[in-house]
């Protein structure tokens, strides 16, 4: 199985952050888009071996905080901290 991480923008801009064996991934995303209230829309997709795969997307707000966000890629169920 591999695992790809990335985000697209209101903008329709797709980045691949990361692409991995490891279920998880660390990055900085960029500040979100103004006008859909600093929102960046995450993208993980769980490939097999012959390509196949399951996509889950999910809005997350970027501003100038760090906000820690955890997927479980099991069930889609989100964690949030803040990291002060």
């Amino acid at each position: 199985m591999t695992y790809e991480f990335g985000y697209k923008t209101s903008k329709g801009i797709a980045n691949v952050l990361q692409i991995s064996e490891k279920p998880s991934a660390e990055s900085k995303l960029g500040l979100g888009d103004p006008s859909t209230n600093f929102s960046l829309r995450i993208i993980i997709r769980v490939k097999d071996k012959h390509g196949f795969y399951a996509e889950l997307t999910f809005p997350v707000q970027v501003n100038m905080k760090k906000i820690i966000c955890l997927v479980d890629v099991r069930n889609g169920e989100n964690r949030y901290f803040l990291n002060k």
